[in-house]
């Protein structure tokens, strides 16, 4: 089984110098011409004993037409290869037919024939249209003008029959080979297309939401929706510059994949959305694509995870290690318009005020600490402990109130 495994595998490697876009035209004649020189071979030395002279004579030039379209296939003279394998075919069975009569099957040969234009380049529309027309003359003038007729040569009876079974079992096995072949490659190519929409489907979601991902698909473009109660989160690692010019760059990226691969956990569990990242800097939202009321302290619960997960980290790295993990947090509650711009890169994003003071939450918040606004507290003031801070100056937004939250209720 191995071995019959390994001559499978050379017979269908592609070379080098074959395009793998004509593979396939480069396999199919690799099957059909050799199984057509040795059809040729045996019917020469069959009718030469046979003394069936025009046959033979015939046989000759057609083992020369078939040792030359294999040489050609290795070339990639694809198109010409099986134009000259089509009309030597086709001028074969009509003469082995007006010279043995139809009940030695050659023409059934002619069916298998009716197949090749269709594997054909789509731009070929021209040669298609010629050799089906070829086809179909061939097999009315056997049908119409050659059945009933006798013979030119008459052979025993038991050697016409051999050739009529094996003619009409040559052309069947050859028709169900060349089905199976095509039926294993359409089977294959499903399922690498299946395999390719399942990665575009995941790539989509992994970049944008999956309602919003709907959407795009099916119209092209997403519409802008406004949500009135949003938590938009910001967090921000301390001493990110000076830790990121010390660090050779392949370290400095690995460093913050780790960390945001953990975020995107816990924002994911938390039922949060994660937005974007801008640097050391990582937004999510609660209550998008889809409404909801407990995103005030989804987002403060997934800010704990967050915290508890900084504090891990800087038990295993230790003090004197490069490190930024001290991080500071800033969450604030608000009405946002949400959606995806441009044409290139989709990104899904969300605007309005709200993002502005939850970034103010975050650059006027302490490393450690879940900074909230006001808002925010008057949502969650009865499920978690908080201190306030009084009215803390905001950049362009004056002074606003501000919470640190210290635990769960």
């Amino acid at each position: 089984m191995i071995q019959f495994s390994k001559v499978l595998e050379r017979i269908a490697r592609r070379p080098e110098n074959i395009p793998l876009a004509d593979y396939r035209y480069y396999l199919l004649n690799k099957l059909v011409h050799p199984f057509a020189l040795i059809c040729h071979v045996f019917w020469l030395i069959l009718f030469y004993i046979y003394d069936v002279k025009e046959i033979w004579e015939f046989n000759i030039l057609s083992v020369l037409v078939f040792s030359l379209t294999i040489y050609l296939n290795n070339k990639g003279h694809f198109m010409f290869i099986t134009t000259i394998g089509m009309i030597e075919v086709l001028a074969h069975q009509i003469l082995a037919t007006y010279y043995l009569g139809v009940d030695a099957g050659f023409q059934y040969f002619l069916f298998i024939i009716a197949m090749l234009p269709f594997v054909m380049p789509k731009r070929m529309i021209v040669l298609k249209v010629l050799l089906l027309i070829g086809v179909l003359g061939s097999i009315l003038y056997v049908e119409y003008f050659l059945r009933g007729t006798a013979p030119v040569y008459v052979l025993p009876p038991g050697l016409v029959r051999f050739l009529g079974i094996t003619n009409i079992s040559c052309s069947f096995i050859f028709l169900s080979v060349w089905g199976a072949y095509f039926d294993v490659g359409m089977r294959k190519t499903e399922e690498k297309l299946h395999e390719q929409i399942d990665l575009s489907e995941s790539l989509l979601l992994n970049i944008l939401p999956g309602k919003t991902a709907q959407e795009l698909k099916a119209k092209g473009t997403t519409t802008a929706v406004s949500y009135e109660m949003v938590t938009v989160m910001f967090t921000d690692f301390k001493n990110f510059s000076a830790v990121g010019e010390r660090l050779q760059p392949q370290a400095l990226v690995d460093e913050i994949h780790f960390r945001y691969s953990a975020f995107d956990k816990i924002v994911s569990e938390c039922n949060l959305e994660k937005i974007k990242t801008i640097g050391d800097s990582y937004m999510c939202a609660g209550g998008i694509p889809i409404a909801n009321t407990t995103n005030p302290e989804d987002a403060i619960h997934a800010a704990f995870r967050i915290l508890d997960f900084a504090k891990k980290e800087r038990k295993v790295q230790g003090t004197d290690e490069l490190t930024f993990m001290d991080i500071r947090i800033g969450i604030h509650t608000g009405p946002v318009v949400a959606g995806v711009v441009g044409i290139n890169k989709f990104a899904y994003d969300i605007w309005g005020d709200t993002v502005n003071i939850a970034a103010r939450m975050e650059d006027t918040g302490v490393e450690g600490k879940i900074n909230i606004s006001g808002t925010t507290y008057e949502l969650v003031k009865d499920k978690f402990r908080c201190t306030y801070r009084g009215k803390v100056p905001a950049k362009n937004k004056g002074e606003i109130d501000m919470y640190f939250v210290e635990g769960v209720i």
